[in-house]
């Protein structure tokens, strides 16, 4: 299922999101729109990186690079994700970046996987630019311009969803055979590959470019009986998905002090607005516009950095906003249950893109 999301309507940050955009439901069923609009997927770690540096009062040169790194990871995973679903087969299922547990407490986590009625294909998507080399003795290394570095083996790596997957299954009780290919995808067209002759068997198992998918896949055989199959395998991984949240501020040794507080800009994040004169609206003196949601906004910033229970009171000091009545309305908007702590009402902010 394709959802179309209102950036205003949800207030999410242009920064964050292009004004025209689609988004993955929790369904993880997505296609191309006839129009061809491009899909974009979520990466929760890579939206609390981008909340923190908007929020940071000082450049934090860590959080930028790690932000940019994260930002090609999603690029590579988007191009493949846009790829698949061109293919249009209409009794497969893409999902993207599921995190599952393995032996307690420990999970793992997959970039895409796609379901089909005999087969699970998970793909570990890798958007490296220069010269990649496997040696002999199964390092990797990647050279671009006059930098080396050494990297993880992504085999190694791909082999290990493997066997954490037919765990998981084992878990979960699916006892029915499913063959699972894992491969390492190559998004990038300027990764030049080389391995010596021994390793050359395994690495055309188990490396493939991105462009080379549709080929790969060609083949599946998609009958509708195995629909019930499908559904059943996606909702059991989609229940058991664990986004992974970060401490971030306890990650590059920042405290809650080094935040800015206040009501941000849905067009150029500035922080803090101000309330228009009609108490309707914000108006931002740094882009010159006025917008609606921008409380909504502040609050997904709240979830994605602090907790993603909040107080009215914890809110109202967050956003620096006094009346607790226009706090509440907004809570009231993203929240959908609520619990109670120490006789305080602490509401469950629902991020737009986990709304079903």
């Amino acid at each position: 299922m394709v959802r179309e999301i209102s950036i205003v309507d949800h207030g999410l940050n242009r920064a964050l999101f292009p004004v025209r955009e689609i988004k993955e439901g929790f369904s993880a069923r997505c296609r191309i729109t006839p129009t061809g609009g491009v899909i974009l997927l979520i990466n929760e770690t890579l939206l609390q990186l981008q909340a923190l540096e908007k929020r940071c009062f000082d450049y934090v040169p860590a959080l930028h690079s790690d932000i940019e790194k994260f930002k090609a990871g999603l690029n590579g995973e988007t191009q493949l994700y846009n790829l698949l679903n061109a293919i249009q087969l209409p009794h497969w299922q893409v999902l993207h970046n599921k995190r599952l547990p393995s032996y307690e407490p420990y999970y793992f986590q997959l970039d895409l996987i796609v379901l089909t009625s005999d087969t699970v294909y998970l793909f570990d998507t890798k958007q490296m630019k220069g010269h990649i080399h496997f040696h002999d003795d199964e390092t990797v290394t990647k050279t671009s311009g006059n930098e080396t570095e050494t990297l993880n083996n992504p085999i190694h790596q791909v082999k290990r969803h493997e066997r954490l997957f037919q765990t998981f299954l084992h878990q979960q009780r699916i006892t029915t055979s499913i063959t699972i290919r894992p491969y390492v995808v190559l998004t990038s067209p300027y990764t030049e590959l080389s391995y010596p002759p021994r390793l050359q068997e395994e690495i055309q198992r188990y490396v493939i470019r991105a462009e080379a998918i549709p080929k790969l896949l060609s083949n599946v055989h998609d009958p509708m009986t195995g629909n019930g199959k499908i559904a059943k395998m996606t909702s059991l991984i989609n229940t058991n998905h664990r986004p992974k949240w970060r401490n971030l501020l306890h990650d590059y040794n920042l405290t809650y002090a080094n935040l800015r507080l206040g009501v941000p800009c849905t067009q150029c994040n500035y922080i803090p607005v101000e309330r228009a004169s009609n108490h309707i609206r914000f108006y931002c003196k740094k882009c010159q516009t006025y917008s609606y949601e921008n409380i909504q906004a502040g609050l997904v910033d709240y979830a994605l950095l602090i907790n993603h229970y909040c107080t009215n009171k914890e809110a109202r000091q967050f956003l620096s906003i006094q009346d607790r009545h226009t706090m509440l309305r907004s809570l009231q908007k993203m929240s959908h249950y609520t619990r109670y702590t120490n006789n305080k009402t602490c509401y469950r902010l629902i991020l737009p893109w986990e709304q079903k």
